[in-house]
């Protein structure tokens, strides 16, 4: 039901309480709250025209006192040319050119023009009122645009001083609205359209702007396009931006776009790695805010917070806008303290806000697949951390959310360390330091240089950032061997509550962990991750390799074993759904799948275990039947499986991550995924689990080949497309897609 429907009803059922209570005008105004006149307005329209009289609609007319149109435009221009310009001095000059304008005139127009007046709420919009008059032209766009008229559509819009936010701006081609109305509409798509078309179309509307003379378009043009740049998380660009922002912003005291220029400034000085200016501009933030009561700019400041690494401020922050947001704001709330809490291990309260982040918003976030992989590691869940991590990545655009893309491949690189795999480790660091070095990521170029031992410049200033100080000595801990350096990083983390540092990144300097534990001391690392490979090397690490003709590695060494088609499903079976130290699968499950025409199961599936235990050389006691309650299950008491399929799908993130710009090394991951599969997936194995997993693999691997093969037509790479159709129609040889795709 639209307002004026609403309003309609509301009117008949205020006219039908006045006729039959027999009150007189002035009680029915009290009683509905509404004023005397008004109410008298309506009887008198009902009197004269019966219902019909009542859905009468409010016609705009200009107000007889209004301003010359040619004024109005040089009033508004004086503003436009210089966005510091005071009322005061507006009116000054007016007067040297023999035209009088009160304040309040003056006032009028530039808020007419969304030129003062604005909301706080949002500094970044900077929409007009919805008056009568706007809303009456809008109206009127909506017909034209119903009818396909975009030209009629677009020239009503352009003609209005501003526009307010109304969707139907989305509907107009860019060709029939004029560069403020661009600007607008611009406002309304932010991260609807990808953020590098996005950062382009706004740049050349501010060099329009500033063409024609119009700094105060342009200032707000210059304001979206360093937060869309900050959104991408490039430096390089912001740094060529700010000097020209802080030039435009000179003599401007509005409280508003004071705070987002701090802001700006002091987050790209915490990315370079200078905190003292990132703290300085933090405070000038925090001096703004009794000004602006508003939650954006709380938000703000925890997002600062968290570029400080600041988490314990940037939780109470969030904690406090949770009683305040509501609906979709507060599922975003809800996610970025999800990813918080989490990250410092507070994992049964970071699952309550995953929980109620998910009905708050629609669909899954990387946010949210970020927190579920710390919460996976936390738990020691070392294949489930990866697969969330993965997914980050896969919604994580290469060129738009580029924090989590940096923080999900540092943690991806720390679980393959956590599980000895060395060389996927450094290939991750590799690649996201030359991402980062590409933007001017400072900061998280220092990580990864530290985690992978390079010989980087590292100044006094950059060793008094708390996470990195941290990272160095433990890297000069691993370089020297002296314990002396490993206590003070657990002595320096627990001062400044940053723990989750040495948690994520000690798997890069095991050796200082090893010592202290062959001497029996305390390590002051938490149960779980002395639990892991790297660290005891009792757990046995095994590799299966199902895409294609089944392989297994145990340490890395091959398991010279040939395995019966069953014995072979029952293990890829388990290493899925039970692959990590407290996994569990119901036995009941398993009867039903490999055995359920049989009369003793029972006997089948220790059968099995025997003959599994025996050729991989798996201690009895790390898989074993027990009662959980009242249901038996089969339980992976220590052993860590990984596959060639769960490398598959990262591998596919990473190439999917980095196909939006750079081909080159996308290509190189797609067909580095693309080797590790050898053949048809669980080939002789007909139980119905695996049947279904099969055919879900199938399907995945279809969609992925076919994805690049077109991507390979898109570059001009017809042989290496055909390459991939004939080794992809080796395996999936009913695909017609496949089959005509070239």
């Amino acid at each position: 039901m639209n307002k004026t429907d609403e309003l309609f009803k509301k009117r008949i059922k205020i006219i039908e309480y006045y006729l039959k209570n027999g009150e007189a005008l002035r009680q029915t105004s009290r009683f509905f709250k509404i004023p005397y006149q008004t109410v008298h307005r309506w009887v008198r329209w009902y009197k004269e025209n019966g219902i019909d009289g009542l859905k009468r609609k409010r016609i705009y007319k200009r107000a007889w006192n209004r301003t010359s149109d040619e004024i109005e435009h040089k009033v508004m221009f004086l503003k436009e040319k210089d966005p510091s310009l005071t009322i005061k001095k507006a009116r000054e000059i007016l007067k040297k050119d023999g035209i009088e304008i009160s304040v309040k005139g003056i006032w009028n127009i530039w808020k007419r023009y969304a030129l003062t007046g604005r909301s706080r709420e949002n500094p970044y919009q900077f929409f007009g009122e919805k008056t009568a008059e706007s809303m009456k032209i809008v109206s009127e766009v909506k017909e034209y645009v119903k009818n396909g008229d975009y030209e009629k559509a677009g020239l009503l819009l352009s003609n209005l001083p501003s526009c307010p936010k109304v969707m139907i701006l989305k509907k107009i081609p860019d060709e029939y609205l004029s560069d403020r109305r661009k600007f607008d509409k611009l406002s309304i798509l932010f991260r609807e359209i990808p953020f590098p078309e996005y950062y382009e179309k706004l740049k050349n509307l501010r060099k329009k702007f500033e063409k024609k003379g119009l700094n105060y378009s342009a200032l707000k043009t210059l304001f979206l396009e360093i937060l869309t740049l900050h959104w991408m998380g490039n430096i390089r660009e912001l740094e060529k931006l700010l000097p020209l922002l802080k030039k435009k912003m000179s003599g401007i005291k509005e409280p508003a776009l004071k705070f987002i220029f701090y802001f700006h400034i002091g987050a790209t000085a915490s990315f370079l790695c200078d905190e003292e200016k990132a703290y300085k501009m933090l405070s000038k933030c925090k001096e703004l805010l009794p000004l602006l009561p508003y939650p954006f700019y709380e938000r703000a400041i925890a997002s600062f917070h968290s570029h400080l690494r600041e988490c314990g401020e940037n939780i109470n922050i969030l904690k406090r806008l949770l009683k305040v947001e509501k609906g979709e704001m507060r599922g975003i709330i809800l996610q970025k303290l999800a990813v918080s809490l989490s990250g410092k291990g507070r994992v049964d309260e970071a699952k309550k806000c995953i929980r109620k982040a998910e009905k708050n918003l629609v669909g899954s976030g990387s946010a949210l697949s970020l927190a579920r992989a710390n919460c996976a590691f936390f738990r020691g869940n070392l294949e489930e951390c990866l697969h969330y991590l993965a997914e980050t990545l896969d919604l994580s655009d290469r060129l738009q959310y580029l924090h989590y893309i940096n923080v999900a491949s540092l943690k991806m690189a720390s679980v393959y360390k956590a599980l000895n795999k060395e060389e996927q480790a450094i290939e991750l660091l590799n690649q996201n330091y030359e991402l980062m070095e590409k933007f001017g990521l400072r900061k998280y170029m220092l990580y990864c240089a530290l985690l992978m031992n390079k010989n980087i410049p590292f100044t006094n200033k950059e060793k008094k950032i708390p996470h990195l100080y941290i990272v160095f000595l433990l890297r000069e801990a691993q370089r020297t061997g002296k314990l002396s350096f490993y206590k003070k990083a657990i002595k320096f983390a627990k001062q400044k509550g940053h723990e989750d540092v040495i948690y994520f990144n000690i798997f890069f300097f095991p050796l200082p962990v090893i010592k202290l534990l062959e001497k029996g001391e305390d390590t002051g690392l938490p149960h779980f991750i002395l639990k892991l490979p790297i660290f005891n090397k009792k757990i046995p690490v095994y590799t299966l390799k199902f895409l294609g003709p089944l392989v297994i590695y145990k340490n890395h060494k091959r398991i010279k074993a040939k395995l019966y088609p069953k014995d072979a499903a029952f293990l890829i079976h388990f290493v899925l759904r039970a692959g990590e130290p407290g996994k569990e699968i119901p036995v009941k499950s398993l009867y039903n799948n490999f055995w359920y025409n049989s009369l003793k199961p029972s006997r089948s599936l220790s059968a099995v275990l025997f003959r599994l235990k025996k050729l991989l050389k798996i201690p009895g006691h790390l898989i074993k039947i027990s009662w959980r309650g009242r249901v038996r299950v089969l339980i992976n008491k220590g052993i860590y499986f990984t596959t060639d399929y769960s490398e598959f799908k990262q591998r596919i993130s990473r190439a999917n991550l980095k196909r939006a710009d750079d081909w080159k090394s996308s290509k190189k991951e797609f067909l580095k995924a693309f080797s590790l599969i050898r053949g048809e997936p669980f080939k002789k194995m007909y139980d119905r689990w695996s049947e279904d997993v099969r055919l879900g693999i199938i399907f995945e691997m279809e969609k992925k080949f076919i994805e690049f093969i077109k991507e390979c037509l898109n570059h001009h790479e017809v042989y290496l497309a055909r390459q991939i159709q004939k080794k992809a129609l080796q395996i999936i040889k009913y695909s017609e897609e496949l089959k005509n795709i070239i």
